[in-house]
């Protein structure tokens, strides 16, 4: 049991007997996203208090939950609004607050740092500098400070490591109506992988090659998920595929939500390291995913928890059929 949560000390904001407002800020990346909202049990602010500042894109899945009060948007990409929409949000945020900077692009990271410094905005800050740090050590096979990467915001919020798993809600109703319009039934009780194969880091994808043998070698239905950018890339998939495979091409098809709320009743999620694998560990699936010499490793980066195995992209066929089993097995 990690992450122990501090009290909550009311006056952690400068005006006794006044309840702190905390904003927590990660905008850029899905997984960052599903790493940060682990560790919003350990603020020390009570649930309706928080507040996560977020992207569009990534918003909807924390709408709603039980862990904060509220989800701000910033809608702007260019540095020029992104700038001009964080300051709005520092401005208007309720006194007495705070802010807890859990941002891993680093311009984005020191703007905001600058921003609460200028403004006289209490605040706390993810290690960024240390972690990117720890992200090349891994990926050079070296020891790193921490044991894995998502300790770095158990810290940051005031913590003692490890962190807490990730944990997202969704609706089963939800994967439901997906699969009926993905496949025109519920799938008749059979089974099924949810395959992504894309990153937004090229060179964590998963070796293709691999991803078609598990699909064609399993004996449950490959669902093939991505972004609508990567429909390409999941066609390259399908052509791989031997003609009598009833996969389904969903590159597109799904936004945040229904991907979410899809993964969590696969049979098993496979892919690369990339934002639905953090998705899938989240919602609970069984993970098999594939990881390339030269990043950040599956030790320090990759999900935690039973249910999930974790293999070199240089991994053959048959290593990987093999681990597809036990997992489908448990």
């Amino acid at each position: 049991m990690g992450g122990a949560r501090r009290s909550y000390d009311p006056t952690d904001g400068g005006v006794p007997g006044v309840p702190l407002n905390e904003l927590v800020f990660s905008v850029s990346y899905i997984g960052d996203l599903v790493t940060a909202a682990s560790v919003l049990p350990l603020l020390e602010v009570p649930p309706t208090g928080i507040s996560l500042v977020a992207a569009p894109a990534a918003a909807p899945l924390l709408a709603g939950d039980d862990r904060l009060g509220r989800v701000r948007v910033v809608g702007s990409s260019n540095a020029v609004g992104w700038r001009t929409q964080v300051l709005w949000q520092l401005l208007g945020a309720r006194r007495p607050a705070r802010v807890l900077n859990l941002e891993v692009y680093v311009p984005r990271w020191r703007f905001l740092a600058r921003a609460c410094q200028l403004l006289s905005v209490p605040a706390r800050h993810l290690e960024l500098p240390a972690l990117l740090a720890d992200n090349r050590r891994s990926a050079l096979g070296e020891p790193t400070g921490r044991p894995h990467r998502s300790d770095y915001y158990a810290v940051a919020t005031g913590a003692e490591p490890p962190a807490p798993l990730p944990r997202l809600s969704v609706h089963t109703r939800l994967a439901d109506e997906c699969l009926r319009r993905l496949v025109g039934h519920e799938c008749g009780g059979a089974r099924w992988l949810l395959i992504h194969p894309g990153s937004s880091d090229l060179a964590r994808r998963a070796p293709l090659d691999l991803l078609a043998a598990l699909a064609s070698g399993l004996g449950c239905r490959p669902i093939v998920a991505g972004s609508l950018s990567e429909a390409s890339l999941a066609q390259a998939l399908l052509q791989r595929l031997p003609q009598h495979t009833q996969a389904v091409d969903a590159s597109g098809r799904l936004d945040i939500r229904e991907l979410a709320a899809l993964t969590s009743q696969a049979d098993l999620f496979v892919g690369g390291d990339s934002g639905p694998l953090k998705l899938a560990e989240a919602v609970g699936a069984h993970t098999l995913s594939f990881w390339h010499r030269g990043q950040p490793s599956a030790a320090f980066a990759g999900p935690r928890g039973p249910g999930h195995a974790m293999l070199p992209a240089t991994a053959s066929v048959e290593e990987a059929l093999a681990a597809a089993r036990q997992l489908l097995a448990r």
